[in-house]
């Protein structure tokens, strides 16, 4: 199935690095406004998971930003859209109600991951809570100087330094050869290097360490889709939704490659399940959408998805192409 050729826009939007270079014969840039995905990982002091659903508030100079429950392990989903300092609270029945540590967001960032370690009623958590991590395959059992090698790469990766935040990484595995998280964000670095096929293989390192890394999972998809490996693609976002099954980015980029395979009724009911989600940041759905529905003959819900994609996203190049597709629907109905 051919799609237009402004669709491919789209990948862009769902991404949480936008790899730089050249990509089939055209410049990719990033588009739209900010859009950071937040990943929480919630643990018990003792590096047990959280089975329980917890209440998650973000927060910004004291105000509430947004709020959600953590899933079944214990992790937890969120999208910012402005630059700025922030800071998580958990809480919940039997917990102690816990802060992170504030952590900032700037422009260059994509991605950012905090793990936060809460005690039950009475006990206390020993040490401070682990910022800017993702839980390693083995259970947190990484060295110190890994550790600190690991956060230096994300500071790194904040300032957009590629090279060194690569180093640091690289240093990390070099001390714990089994960080997966590690791997996941050394394939990060090189993606935004300019090192499409480097990126590949550290994902998939990351994911030959822990084939529950919901992250890396959704990262080797990107690549995927790409290279045009749509079953490739649907096979690990599908895994990636079973670990984190609200996750907007992972959907979006679902309907993506069930689109393209012409797996019509599927992709609209994964990009449908964007909407019941907070999808500000991922309008790439209502395209998806409105694809689908042009397909199906459904004119009338087409423009209806067009109408809504413009209402998030109404200016720029997909915003543009958006318009006249929408009108030509409208002139010929």
């Amino acid at each position: 199935m051919k799609l237009p050729r402004w669709f491919g826009f789209a990948l862009l939007c769902c991404g949480r690095i936008a790899a730089m270079g050249q990509q089939n014969g055209e410049e990719v840039s990033n588009l739209g406004n900010l859009s950071v995905n937040l990943q929480i990982r919630v643990l018990m002091a003792d590096d047990r998971a959280v089975s329980q659903s917890l209440h998650v508030r973000l927060m910004s100079e004291g105000a509430t930003v947004s709020t959600t429950q953590t899933d079944s392990s214990g992790s937890a989903a969120m999208t910012i859209t402005r630059a700025g300092t922030y800071q998580i609270e958990v809480s919940g029945p039997g917990i102690e109600t816990t802060d992170s540590e504030q952590f900032p967001i700037v422009r260059a960032d994509r991605n950012h991951n905090e793990v936060i370690r809460v005690a039950l009623k009475g006990q206390k958590v020993e040490g401070k809570p682990t910022a800017g991590g993702v839980a390693p395959a083995s259970g947190f059992t990484v060295p110190k100087d890994a550790s600190k090698e690991f956060d230096a790469g994300v500071s790194s990766m904040h300032a957009s330094d590629w090279k060194k935040a690569q180093e640091h990484f690289q240093s990390a595995i070099d001390k714990y050869p089994n960080f997966d998280a590690a791997w996941d964000n050394l394939g990060m670095a090189r993606q935004n290097g300019g090192d499409a096929a480097g990126a590949k293989a550290a994902y998939q390192k990351a994911l030959g360490l822990n084939d529950h890394n919901a992250d890396a999972q959704r990262n080797l998809a990107r690549v995927f889709e790409a290279e045009g490996n749509w079953p490739g693609a649907e096979e690990l976002l599908v895994k990636s939704l079973g670990i984190e099954p609200n996750n907007a980015g992972s959907l979006t980029l679902l309907s993506i490659a069930q689109l393209k395979q012409n797996k019509i009724d599927e992709a609209i009911a994964s990009a449908g399940r964007v909407h019941a989600l907070e999808h500000k940041s991922y309008a790439t759905a209502h395209l998806v959408l409105a694809q689908a529905y042009e397909m199906k003959g459904r004119t009338k819900d087409a423009i209806s998805e067009y109408q809504l994609f413009l209402s998030e996203e109404p200016n720029g190049p997909r915003s543009e192409a958006a318009k006249k597709k929408m009108a030509k629907l409208q002139a010929a109905g």
